[in-house]
């Protein structure tokens, strides 16, 4: 009986070039035609879900910050402009007066900080010294009038400014804050001299926080001039109607420095002359300034009931906004 040709079982698949597999055939599941469709149709819902679905919102953030109390650019020259026209009013007559107060007015201020304002009362030589700057301030209005006293106030002023600015920039030189330099300085220094000249007054103008970074701006000298003038102005008590006020654009940038970015006061103290400040300027933003001053103190309740007045009266918009959102959000 010939031998028949060996053929693969049908149930073999034959994979090898050269022969059949021992292996079972794998069986290859093929999904119904309409599942395909609706595979394709789910898979776009879910990314349509996933566009159009927004994401976790970003969490609210402050805006604390103040500046109110900068000028601008031109209500800047506008003061500086001012003084100029002031100071170049003056008599030639007055000038020994003027030199002379303003001498008594360092000898008072260097007398201020070695007795300690505390006991000037009981100083027989800080009376002395009182006395003295009064008596000198008065003779220069009668001899040129009031503005004469002005003027003066506005010379000193921008004296100590540029003893000021050079303290600054000596105890950056030194690496050392402003405030520990001028409260201890070298003997022979710019800030010695500064102390020397202005007293305890040298030490408070440190003590607000302006020179921090080392550098006094064109702000913060005008600041400087402003609150030394002020000083000044308010010895001369026998003046009739009492001592002559600064220009109103003066007190609004004292004001509102005291208020917003003075380190040394209290925040029970800031919202008192906040008072005062929108009594001064109407359209200074008062309620935005208070729910600020409040949300660095953690005070959020009142700070909300503040940032919702701001909304109200139009203050500051947007910030006021954020704010209140950011407040709300930290109760």
């Amino acid at each position: 009986m010939d031998d028949a040709p060996l053929t693969a079982p049908r149930d073999r698949l034959d994979t090898t070039p050269g022969g059949a597999s021992d292996e079972p055939e794998t069986p290859v599941l093929v999904p119904p035609r309409a599942l395909f469709g609706v595979t394709i149709a789910a898979l776009f819902a879910i990314a349509a879900t996933a566009v159009l679905l927004p994401g976790p919102l970003p969490a609210p953030q402050a805006s604390l910050d103040l500046a109110f109390w900068r000028p601008s650019h031109e209500e800047r020259e506008q003061m500086l402009k001012a003084d100029t026209r002031l100071l170049g009013s003056r008599r030639e007559d007055v000038m020994p007066l003027e030199t002379e107060s303003i001498a008594s007015f360092e000898a008072y201020l260097a007398r201020e900080r070695t007795t300690g304002a505390a006991r000037l009362s009981e100083d027989k030589e800080a009376r002395w010294a009182r006395a003295n700057l009064e008596e000198g301030l008065f003779r220069l209005a009668v001899a040129g009038g009031v503005d004469a006293v002005r003027a003066a106030a506005v010379s000193e002023g921008r004296a100590i400014r540029k003893v000021v600015v050079a303290s600054v920039a000596e105890s950056a030189k030194a690496g050392r804050a402003w405030p520990s330099h001028i409260a201890h300085p070298p003997e022979g220094s710019t800030s010695a001299d500064l102390v020397a000249r202005s007293g305890g007054l040298g030490v408070s103008l440190a003590a607000t926080g302006i020179g921090d970074d080392g550098q006094i701006d064109a702000d913060e000298a005008l600041l400087v001039e402003a609150l030394v003038a002020q000083r000044f102005l308010e010895a001369a008590t026998r003046l009739r109607g009492g001592p002559p006020e600064p220009p109103s654009d003066r007190r609004r940038l004292i004001l509102a420095f005291r208020v917003e970015a003075h380190a040394a006061l209290a925040l029970a103290r800031r919202l008192e002359l906040l008072d005062a400040l929108s009594e001064l300027d109407p359209s200074y933003p008062k309620d935005f300034v208070a729910g600020v001053l409040l949300s660095r103190a953690g005070l959020f309740d009142k700070a909300e009931a503040r940032f919702e007045a701001s909304l109200a009266r139009g203050e500051e918009r947007s910030r006021s906004r954020a704010n209140l959102a950011w407040v709300r959000s930290r109760r």
